[in-house]
Order: C-alpha cells, then structure tokens, then sequence
C-alpha cells in the first residue's frame, strides 16, 4: 500500500481546492476518515487537547489506538523510564515518549493491522501555566509516524513556547498546534516551507513561538537541519535559533540552563580572528573576576537577521564558518541588544555579559545619543555588564582620541565629549562598562579573513587555522 495523501477521502469535487487553509476540525477530520492511519497520542501538561480534537470532530474510533496521560511523575517514570537530569520537560522525555508508544503499536497489533495500517505516535511534554507554575511556558511535541506499511517511521520534533497569559488559552493553542503538525506529517512532508508555514494555521502565529525543529527519518533525508531552523525565523514563527559548534540546532533555554552567557554581536560576514578574541578576552576577565561558584559561561556569536536586508544562504554562509572554527551561534530578530538582553533573561537568571569593541561604544554615546539613553538603560541591571574590547585608533574620530598616536583604542583612551563626560563617567563607575586588558594585541589589530582553506563542513581544521586558546568551545 503506497501513501497517496491524506486528504484524499474528502475528495469530493473539483472545487474542493487542498491549497486552501483548513480549520483545525477540518484537518482532524481529515486525518480521522484516513482509515490506514492508526496510532496512539500521549500528553504530559495543559491538558489532553490534540486528543480531544480527534474525539470532538468524530470518527475517532478508526484512528486512535490509544490516548493518555500520566500526569504523576512515578506514573512516568515507570513507564518511560527517569531522565538523568530529573526533568520532564525535556526533548529526551519526549523521544522516550515517541519510541515507547510507537513500539507499543508494533508489539499489541496484529500482524494484518500491520500489513494493513500506517502507524503513527504523537506526544508532548510541556510546563503550561498553572496554580503552582509561572516560569517560562513551554514544551516538546512531536510525530513519530508511517506514510505506508512498511515503511521506517520518521520523526518531526518541535520546541515550543506559549505567550498566552492563561492556561486555558495554552492549552488551545497546543491543540491547534498539535493537530496543525500532524496534518503537516501527512500532507506536506515533501515541502518543508509549507510545511512550516501551516504549524500556525488557526491564527495561533501570535500566541506560541517555534524556536527548533527536527526533521529525521528517510521521508526527510534531504532536510538541510539548519536550513530548516532557519526558514523558521525568516517566517516570524522564532525569535532566534541557537546552532552550536557541535550540534545542529539546540533550545536556547536548554542551553543556557544554570550557565551563565557572554554575547558578542555582529555580522561575522566574514568572521575575523579579532572576533574569536573578543569572546576570549571577555570569558578570562570575567573568569578572573568571579569569586564563588562554577565559572563556566556560554560563549555567544550573535547575528541580527534583517529579513529586509539579509537572505538565509548568506546567514548560513557566515553560520558555517563560524562552526568551523567551534563557536556557537545565535541568529535573532532583535535589531536592539536590550531586546535581545531582555529575551535571553527569560532562560537564565546567571549574569549576562555583552562585548562591545571600542569603537561601537563611542558610536552609542556621541552619534546616537538622543536614542540609546533607554536602550542603555534597559540593558543595565544588576545581572548584565558590558566589557569593551579595543579597537583600531584609524576607525575613531580623533576629537575622542585622548592620544592619537596610539595603534589601538582602548576604552581608557575615549576623551568623551562635554555633554556625555558625565554619563559616561557614571557608567564606568557603577561598573556597567569594563575595560578588557587582557587582549591579544596582534589580534585586535586583525583585518584580513581566515577562512582562505578552512572547509565549512570540517571543524578538524580550526587548529590550522585560528590558535587553539581562541576557541569559544
């Protein structure tokens, strides 16, 4: 039995036109009268609401196997077993979840169920909104499915964070969401665009961000990971997308769980050896500083994606040149850092460290003054500092030079103007701005490219390329 698409049954006409954008109980529905397909549906918070959609459309007996919930953490544990980490809302939680249910429709149905069926496992684990609960609202969700008999399943796994304020309006969105994806499973599988695009169908764009995704198995060999992750920004359905050194694409609160985070901002287009050194520099000086407790920062590369003025090959261009050289990566829609510091607060409540080189510093203070007195302000606060790194004398405009005969530009050496003496005085004093002193000076001075030999696809090549105590990793 070969996959001829799900919506066929419903078929009814021409004018029947599949392009159109169905409602969720359509697309419930619509799944529910494809009578191959069978599976089980296991949810863990907000609620049973994908299996109440297949229940509140009709037609559900052909389709579902089975649908739970083990709410109880001694229930889950004994039967998905207990996670290293003694979380739930986890991606391993939720690839145990899939993998046990699938098996579960391999091992109890019989042999012609299994000639017959193409199976199917949908599960989620999510920290909704609650009466005991108020931290960031999110969850892991995902297919785990056949498009005929005897094929190897594949998988499409999703992050997701819900905006909405209630926990009734969580628990809608994720229903939508759940049933949007599944649909997708079976009708868009061999185009990702659409595929992505249609998780949002039911006007939830607003309410839930979409900030990973996975595409595995056979049915999507051909999925460029990264690529993927990164249609998602260009859609508006993500605000950033985390890719490591060394893995594809990562959740930024995972992450950052427990670490503390430095984040250097630019275009990386191409990434110099001054860049590398900048995070170096920052991560030894606030190494050095700290008194108690694990030193261990996440070391962030951080990329503005300007849908107006950038296209995802030349975000990826810069992406895999930095992965090369083992640096991690963070593609964000944020033009602004406080909004990018306010977003990143949401995940951790260790310092945030931005590094600015000298240059920039003066920019913000004399150029844009008038506009970054409140960007300035909702940077600072007790958690978040910004280290300076320098920066050529030749880039700075020589009434800030307090000696112009100097190669580099430190940010001991900006003779600020009269109107932000002050200002600037009372930033380095309250220690919102520090000076990095323990640069490479060689580096700093750096301008040319490094990535004359260096393969994107090969990060054996870093040590051949940029000095090893560079490495962000």
């Amino acid at each position: 039995m070969s996959f001829q698409g799900i919506d066929s049954p419903l078929k009814t006409s021409e004018n029947n036109s599949m392009t159109q954008e169905k409602s969720v109980a359509e697309k419930a529905l619509s799944l529910n009268l494809n009578r191959p397909l069978y599976g089980s549906i296991a949810e863990i918070g907000a609620g049973q609401e994908v299996a109440r959609w297949f229940f509140k459309v009709g037609g559900a007996a052909g389709t579902i196997a089975k649908a739970m919930s083990a709410y109880d953490m001694t229930f889950s544990d004994d039967i998905y077993g207990k996670e290293a980490s003694g979380r739930y809302v986890v991606e391993s939680r939720l690839r145990k979840m899939l993998d046990h249910e699938f098996s579960l429709l391999e091992t109890r149905l019989s042999d012609q169920d299994q000639k017959e069926k193409y199976f199917f496992a949908f599960a989620d684990t999510v920290a909704a909104k609650s009466f005991k609960y108020d931290g960031i609202c999110h969850g892991w969700m995902g297919v785990k499915f056949q498009q005929n008999p005897d094929q190897e399943p594949s998988q499409v796994i999703l992050h997701v964070r819900m905006l909405d304020n209630t926990n009734l309006q969580q628990q809608e969105a994720l229903g939508t969401l759940g049933i949007n994806l599944t649909y997708a499973c079976y009708n868009h599988s061999d185009n990702i665009e659409k595929f992505l695009s249609s998780l949002v169908d039911g006007e939830i764009k607003s309410r839930v961000e979409i900030t990973l995704v996975r595409f595995e198995g056979i049915l999507f060999k051909d999925v460029d990971p990264i690529k993927a992750n990164l249609t998602l920004l260009e859609k508006g359905l993500a605000d950033s997308i985390l890719i490591p050194f060394d893995s594809d694409v990562a959740y930024l609160g995972e992450a950052l769980y427990n670490k503390q985070v430095i984040i250097h901002r630019g275009s990386f287009h191409p990434p110099l050896l001054t860049d590398f050194d900048i995070l170096k520099s920052a991560r030894d000086h606030y190494c050095g500083s700290k008194t108690e407790g694990l030193c261990d920062p996440y070391l962030i590369n951080e990329l503005y994606f300007d849908k107006e003025k950038n296209n995802i090959d030349e975000i990826l261009d810069s992406v895999n040149k930095l992965r090369c050289c083992k640096q991690n990566v963070l593609i964000s829609s944020f033009e602004r850092a406080y909004q990018l510091s306010e977003y990143v607060a949401q995940f951790t409540s260790n310092h945030i460290n931005f590094v600015y080189r000298a240059n920039r510093l003066v920019n913000i203070l004399e150029a844009e003054r008038l506009v970054s007195l409140e960007r300035l302000a909702r940077i600072f606060n007790e958690n978040t500092r910004i280290y300076i790194y320098p920066t050529p004398s030749s880039q700075i405009d020589k009434s800030f030079l307090k000696d112009p005969k100097k190669e580099l530009f430190e940010m001991s050496d900006y003779k600020a103007s009269d109107k932000n003496k002050l200002l600037f005085e009372h930033l380095v004093l309250s220690g919102y701005l520090i000076e990095l002193t323990n640069f490479n000076p060689e580096y700093a001075m750096w301008t040319e490219t490094i990535f004359k030999d260096c393969q994107s696809n090969n990060t054996n090549n870093w040590e051949k390329i940029v000095p090893k105590e560079i490495s962000g990793s």
